[in-house]
């Protein structure tokens, strides 16, 4: 599937059908993940 987002703090991830997010809070970074299945509307 290619998706791609205009920010590079996010990105689709075709291995595991997720959608990745980087964050930042003070001077640590956050990662997380949204499997797409949650994002799916129906």
């Amino acid at each position: 599937m290619g998706i791609s987002f205009p920010n590079a703090a996010r990105g689709f991830d075709d291995k595991n059908p997720c959608v990745r997010f980087n964050g930042y809070d003070g001077m640590f970074e956050i990662k997380f993940y949204l499997v797409t299945e949650v994002l799916a509307c129906d």
